[in-house]
């Protein structure tokens, strides 16, 4: 029996499960949605959500531990960043219904990732430019003496 044992197996060895988890919280935060199954989706989402807890505090401190676990520098600034936004806890799950192949349950994760600034259209650029240039003034023009 696994009295009091928290966290799912999910039919692998506890190196390959920490390792599996860990890419998955990679993924999720650098691309911003991971597709797999309800069981690994309802874990990951466990886990990213307790880095993004440690990633608000936005200390050196947090850092070092966010970058020790995860492995890697970019994707823990990344995290600190989407946790100091604001946002934190939101990670939205999607069912996308049954895998052809073994009828798995398939989940989405979402998380929202921080907004860039988009660059205006083509049209909308030129109406940009056009509002930033100074209009033309047009200078007097010099009277001619042919007025006889």
């Amino acid at each position: 029996m696994r009295h009091q044992v928290s966290g799912k197996k999910l039919n692998r060895n506890s190196k390959h499960r920490e390792a599996m988890l860990k890419t998955m919280v990679m993924q999720l935060v650098t691309h911003g949605h991971l597709t797999t199954t309800e069981t690994k989706a309802k874990v990951v989402k466990g886990v990213t959500e307790k880095y993004l807890t440690k990633g608000k505090e936005n200390t050196l401190h947090a850092r070092r531990q966010l970058i020790s676990e995860l492995g890697n520098v970019t994707t823990a600034h990344k995290l600190i960043e989407i946790a100091a936004n604001g946002t934190m806890g939101v990670i939205k799950s999607v069912r996308l219904g049954r895998r052809l192949g073994d009828n798995t349950m398939m989940m989405k994760l979402e998380l929202p990732l921080p907004a860039k600034p988009e660059e205006p259209k083509k049209a909308d650029k030129k109406a940009a430019k056009a509002e930033t240039k100074p209009a033309k003034v047009e200078k007097p023009k010099k009277e001619t003496k042919k007025e006889a």
